[in-house]
């Protein structure tokens, strides 16, 4: 299937019109946070945990540094209109999550798959797909958007995030090229995080995180 070229000369100022529940606040600090509302809310912030979290797991495993993409971003915002936990079908590679703390603690969950992934066998996985996307080679741009979904875990809400990839990955037939061992060396080079994965389930004291 011929995939369309992303267009160029899209913008989109997200999280602006998407986050009905909190107030966007003042870019008071350059330094990323990890947790709280700021780093879904601050678009600074927000930018900085997904490349930065996205390019230490893409090194490790031998790819390129992703670039951000407006025109990503802008689907990925569409696609959280609905607040359903789907995929889009649309034409790129997607990771979806809901309930995570910070941009960042998301991309470490789909990057800690790797320690279910088999290097050797080389053949996609459910269980891994989120991973595999993250670091696949001939990705190179990627566009996200978040949103609070106040009717979520029983009304306690949670973030809704949305990443798109381009070209997108998990392509039958070319994960021995995309996706490499690299510097990975097995569980002792997971990144710390505080969830702890039960099948497509992430549980963490008072909520959940799904990965779909």
């Amino acid at each position: 299937m011929h995939l369309p070229t992303i267009p160029t000369g899209i913008t989109t100022t997200l999280l602006t019109s998407l986050l009905p529940i909190f107030i966007l606040p003042s870019l008071v600090s350059a330094v990323p946070q990890t947790t709280g509302p700021d780093s879904f809310l601050n678009y600074n912030i927000f930018l900085a945990q997904l490349t930065n979290s996205t390019n230490h797991f893409r090194h490790q495993h031998n790819a390129s540094s992703i670039l951000f993409n407006s025109t990503l971003s802008t689907f990925a915002s569409s696609h959280l209109q609905s607040l359903e936990l789907i995929h889009s079908d649309g034409p790129y590679g997607e990771n979806l999550a809901i309930g995570c703390s910070s941009p960042q603690e998301c991309v470490d969950v789909w990057g800690n798959e790797r320690k279910e992934y088999n290097f050797e066998d080389g053949k996609f996985s459910e269980e891994t797909g989120h991973f595999t996307q993250l670091v696949w080679r001939d990705t190179k741009e990627m566009g996200c958007a978040a949103r609070w979904c106040e009717t979520w875990n029983e009304g306690r809400g949670g973030w809704y995030l949305v990443c798109e990839f381009w070209p997108r990955g998990n392509v039958e037939g070319e994960f021995r090229e995309n996706v490499q061992k690299g510097e990975y060396s097995g569980a002792g080079g997971l990144r710390p995080t505080g969830w702890v994965k039960m099948g497509v389930l992430v549980g963490m004291v008072g909520g959940w995180l799904v990965l779909v």
